[in-house]
């Protein structure tokens, strides 16, 4: 049984009264809610057939949508031959037991100090990072052993299959007259695939620099701006199948340099303001109650994955260009039966990052002294910056190296009206 014991400290030290020293350190847990039971013979479900002619037609009918009944499980009738031929995803467990698990765990821990500077800005500063162990992972072990692949090419080879006959199931590969010699050499040969899940043997590591910069409101004007410099790496997958432990990457959320400057600024007109204050009370209407606020940001793009590649160089002459975005010949096709040499991820080639303004305007009408009507344009991706995502990195293919994806959208323009009293 695992106890989820999950103790927090925290600490804030004024040590002049312009300083502040803080830190803190803390374990958390994230629930184990995969359904690791295998349900084979047990669990079937049965499909409602909608068309026969790619839906030009309608076949069976909400009113009578099983016209032929429900599919029943067929139980444990068919004893150790339950599932064979099929591919099975579960935990592992004794016979008469049920599989175990671990809820993961991540420690979070950080330190820092914040200063304030004449002009009422503040300056933060400080280290924040945690350290996550016992992630569920899964794991194929139903591969082939590494010292067959000197077989090369004669592991595709058509063979007899010794399950012809026993194995019935028409829907399994293993229940035709021939099979392959690589299915044979299985651990478990009688079974197309085997996935092993939950497992708690998945790790990651996340460091980073924090700073954070900010002008209180004065004369209308609020300025402020945050930088994150981060390494984020993870131990959650198997470089190849038979590997004694996860490959160690970095992770596909890991984002080097993080920008945001941020503000508001109220338009100097109006009542109570230093120009139109004794203008006309319509020119004061028209004039007060204007606010702009900006959002920027600038972040690094995603690691590059790359599968059935191997590097042959590290180049340094990457185009960048939405045509060819990295140095395409520093890539060739994996050979075929060989280990994987490549890391799942590369840290030094990355999607192109974001560059993106989000703007607001605010006008302000008073209606009464109570009451305000506030009126409210946003801006998101003002300046309709093209976002490209991840370029093309399937090594075979015709569009290797291509930027082809746009994650962020254009321009959009929000309006809102709200009454306030």
């Amino acid at each position: 049984r695992d106890r989820a014991w999950a103790p927090r400290f925290g600490y804030a030290w004024r040590l002049s009264d312009r300083l502040v020293w803080r830190g803190g350190w803390g374990v958390f847990y994230v629930p184990n809610n995969v359904a690791n039971f295998n349900q084979s013979g047990f669990s079937l479900s049965t499909r409602m057939v909608t068309s026969l002619d790619n839906n030009l037609t309608p076949f069976n009918r909400l009113a009578d949508p099983f016209p032929n009944g429900l599919s029943r499980p067929p139980g444990a009738q068919g004893g150790l031959l339950t599932g064979v031929g099929q591919t099975l995803t579960a935990g592992a467990a004794r016979i008469g037991d049920v599989p175990t698990y671990l809820n993961g765990l991540t420690q979070q821990f950080s330190m820092g100090f914040q200063v304030l500077l004449p002009g009422a800005v503040s300056v933060q500063s400080g280290y924040a990072g945690s350290v996550s162990q016992r992630l569920t992972i899964s794991r194929d072990v139903n591969a082939y052993p590494q010292e067959f692949l000197a077989l090369k090419a004669r592991l595709s080879a058509s063979v007899p299959n010794p399950f012809y006959g026993i194995i019935i199931d028409t829907t399994s590969a293993l229940s035709q007259r021939t099979t392959t010699v690589s299915q044979l050499l299985r651990p478990h040969p009688h079974f197309l695939g085997l996935t092993q899940t939950p497992l708690p043997y998945g790790r990651s590591h996340y460091d980073s620099l924090q700073v954070q910069v900010t002008r209180r409101m004065s004369h209308g004007l609020y300025l402020g701006g945050a930088y994150t410099f981060s390494k984020f790496m993870e131990a959650i997958s198997y470089l190849n199948a038979n590997d004694p432990k996860p490959a160690r990457v970095i992770s596909d959320a890991d984002r080097p340099h993080l920008l945001v400057l941020h503000g508001a600024y109220e338009l100097p007109l109006g009542r109570g303001k230093h120009f139109l204050n004794a203008a006309h009370p319509a020119m004061r209407r028209l004039a007060g109650g204007w606010q702009f606020n900006w959002v920027v940001t600038f972040n690094s793009g995603a690691p590059l994955a790359f599968a059935g590649a191997e590097r042959l160089f590290k180049s340094t002459k990457n185009p960048k260009t939405v045509a060819q975005w990295f140095d395409v010949t520093q890539f060739a096709p994996q050979e075929p039966f060989t280990l994987r040499q490549l890391s799942s991820r590369v840290a030094d080639l990355r999607s192109p990052g974001i560059r993106k303004w989000d703007l607001s305007v605010i006008k302000g009408v008073p209606v009464t002294e109570r009451v305000t009507l506030k009126l409210q344009a946003e801006f998101y991706n003002a300046w309709n910056t093209t976002h490209f995502g991840a370029p093309n990195t399937t090594v075979t293919g015709l569009s290797f190296g291509r930027l082809t994806t746009t994650p962020l959208g254009p321009r959009e323009i929000q309006l809102a009206v709200r009454l306030a009293w």
